[in-house]
């Protein structure tokens, strides 16, 4: 975190200042347990707000040091939860293992992945999801898997890399995994199929 407050010290933004400028920016509105009015007058000082006649917009330069400002919580983040891979090696080839052996029939990618590869994804899932554990990602997967493995066809079936973390060429990211996980503690119906993954009900 010491980053992040570094960043915002730097461009003399105070923390309540920044939250300021990231409800303008996401467009929620305020709690109230700040003054909002004294640190959108200071963020006008630094041209990080304008004001027109009482009100107020987030300017270019404002809206960098939010994007700017959000990047470096990412990495203070993902410093925090950067555990050692040795320490998840055992869960994360037991993981793997669970995908069969081979090539999609409709693609060059194989269903399993690198172990190191696979690593990186986790941290990423376990930054985003830090409340699910190993023992539940173990759970999640091997129903996922399960489900194909029964029908004896696996056409549909999502690499170990794509099912952690997939993003589209919209930069949309998506994880089977999480909603997997998600569905199993809402104790939801999930069904596995020949058409992909989906669930019903509670």
């Amino acid at each position: 975190m010491k980053d992040f407050y570094d960043y915002l010290a730097k461009h003399g933004v105070s923390p309540n200042g920044f939250y300021v400028l990231h409800s303008m920016y996401e467009g929620y509105t305020h709690t109230g347990l700040i003054n909002v009015r004294t640190e959108q007058y200071r963020l006008t000082m630094s041209e990080y707000l304008a004001e027109k006649d009482g009100v107020y917009t987030i300017t270019t330069l404002g809206k960098g040091i939010v994007r700017n400002g959000l990047k470096a919580l990412d990495k203070a983040k993902a410093k925090a939860k950067k555990v050692p891979f040795e320490e998840w090696q055992e869960n994360i080839v037991q993981f793997n293992e669970m995908f069969p052996k081979g090539k999609r029939p409709d693609s060059a990618h194989s269903y399993r992945t690198n172990p190191k590869e696979l690593y990186e994804k986790f941290i990423w899932f376990f930054n985003e999801y830090p409340d699910y554990t190993w023992e539940l990602v173990l759970q999640a997967t091997a129903q996922y898997v399960k489900a194909y493995a029964d029908a004896s066809d696996y056409t549909y079936m999502q690499s170990s890399k794509y099912f952690i973390k997939k993003e589209d060429k919209n930069k949309q990211v998506t994880s089977t995994l999480a909603s997997m996980c998600w569905n199993i503690l809402e104790g939801n119906d999930v069904d596995v199929n020949s058409e992909g993954y989906h669930y019903f009900g509670p």
